[in-house]
């Protein structure tokens, strides 16, 4: 499996403090049948330069790699960012911010009141030929309360993820009703762990696909678990 939404990278935002976490969380992560990681540390356009988060996150990944060498555990690390949406991201280079060798850009919503240009940036990545990925979207009342909304952004190109801790409802049962609704309409494209440590907010995706592969059935949980996230590293067009 493909974890495409992880904060396993050290040292680099509220994430793995350390290389020992990181390491602790790649061995759940591999115990968990995880091959391929795609590293998301959090970047704020408007707070952050470019530049220097990818030469931190970088040398943040060459740090971990010697661990991971050593460690010989099966598992493949990639670059990507969860970005803070902003219409500042407008102005930079979209390359560095999108999962490795793919068009494809995790995005954090605002967690309160959605701004009027949320949709319109989402747009204008989307004609600078960026896929967006919404991150943990259960997260956003104002979306979850218009699935409409969520359906018109996934008809025009836009995917969707939601955290495994939520799905099993860690993150409270109105919350895992919501998803539950998503799935019911097929708008889940993605299972991410974002994981941050190894107790508050650990990996959970294998107890997460056991309990979608039954409350769902075998096909969705294939599809989210395994056949999308394949596509995505492909970087082919779900």
């Amino acid at each position: 499996m493909t974890d495409l939404h992880c904060h396993i990278l050290p040292a680099i935002d509220d994430g793995a403090k350390n290389a020992k976490v990181s390491m602790e969380l790649l061995r759940m992560q591999n115990d968990a049948g995880i091959t391929d990681i795609v590293c998301t540390p959090h970047f704020n356009p408007d707070s952050q330069n470019l530049e220097d988060f990818i030469d931190k996150r970088y040398r943040s990944a060459r740090y971990l790699a010697d661990y991971v060498f050593r460690s010989e555990l099966p598992v493949r690390l990639k670059f990507g960012a969860e970005v803070r949406i902003s219409p500042t991201i407008l102005d930079l280079d979209f390359l560095p911010l999108c999962f490795q060798k793919t068009k494809v850009m995790l995005l954090e919503m605002p967690r309160t009141l959605r701004p009027q240009w949320d949709t319109n940036v989402i747009y204008q990545l989307t004609l600078g030929g960026v896929i967006p990925l919404i991150a943990h979207i259960e997260r956003y009342d104002d979306l979850m309360d218009d699935l409409d909304m969520v359906e018109e952004l996934v008809e025009s190109g836009v995917y969707v993820q939601v955290n495994a801790g939520s799905v099993v409802g860690n993150s409270g049962m109105k919350t895992k009703k919501d998803i539950k609704k998503l799935l019911q309409r097929d708008l889940v494209h993605f299972v991410g762990t974002d994981a941050h440590d190894i107790k508050v907010r650990a990996p959970l995706i294998k107890k997460t696909a056991r309990f979608i592969e039954k409350k769902f059935g075998q096909d969705t949980a294939e599809r989210i678990f395994h056949y999308n996230p394949a596509m995505l590293i492909k970087n082919k067009i779900i």
